[in-house]
């Protein structure tokens, strides 16, 4: 099974979560940055920030990765 590239060093990735989660419904958009200690998540429709898991970024079934900047 394919998975889902996390470049090493990256200022934003742009990507849609597929499934529903406590953070989001299903097709919203997060814009996700690099912190100290891990990945932190805008949700673009609400407005809140989360904590984004790597393992969360890098399984397709969950995570379709839209853009990388």
């Amino acid at each position: 099974m394919e998975h889902n590239r996390i470049p090493r060093n990256f200022n934003r990735i742009k990507a849609k979560i597929l499934i529903e989660t406590s953070a989001n419904k299903p097709g919203e958009i997060f814009h996700v940055y690099p912190k100290i200690g891990g990945y932190t998540g805008l949700n673009t429709a609400t407005g809140l920030y989360y904590h984004i898991f790597p393992s969360m970024l890098r399984n397709k079934a969950i995570t379709e990765i839209i853009e990388v900047i």
